[in-house]
């Protein structure tokens, strides 16, 4: 039976471990990019009050952040800048959903990101995100962030997704 896994192509390479994100951190995602892939993502808080990812980023300005907000504990989908998103007033936003840490004070989530979607699983299935997105074509980057302090960025995976293996 086809699995996701038989759709990945070569894990991106050069990804951190164990690295304090304090901002726009490009270096501790290593060469993550395009418009298709999966990315799994462990953090310790420490003392931001957000935290995690920027998807589909370049040189228009745009970007989907998907992360971890301490203050509410949820895990929230940005697409206020995820490109197009001037079509109707209810599109732009920020969705959340409830998320703890684990015993361990980490916070996981897993990202698939499509040409025009994301999705977003935090912890282990314990709470799901989905949305749509409307970036430039152009728009392939990728970078960890964190706001209002240091979140440490402990591991982290991600191959592209490849329509066949």
């Amino acid at each position: 039976m086809p699995t996701l896994a038989n759709h990945y192509g070569h894990p991106f390479q050069g990804l951190a471990t164990d690295a304090p994100v304090s901002g726009t951190s490009q270096g501790a995602l290593g060469n993550v990019h395009g418009d298709s892939f999966d990315l799994w993502l462990d953090f310790v808080p420490r003392n931001a009050a957000q935290f995690g990812v920027m998807l589909r980023t370049g040189t228009s300005g745009d970007a989907t952040r998907i992360g971890y907000d301490t203050r509410t504990a949820s895990l929230f989908i940005d697409r206020e800048q995820s490109g197009q998103v001037d079509f109707n007033p209810g599109f732009p936003g920020i969705y959340t959903a409830p998320l703890l840490p684990d015993r361990d004070g980490h916070v996981r989530f897993r990202i698939l990101v499509d040409r025009s979607s994301v999705e977003a699983f935090g912890g282990t299935g314990q709470t799901a995100l989905s949305a749509l997105i409307f970036p430039s074509a152009t728009d392939l980057g990728a970078a960890a962030f964190s706001v209002g302090g240091t979140a440490v960025l402990h591991s982290a995976w991600a191959a592209p997704v490849i329509g066949k293996p």
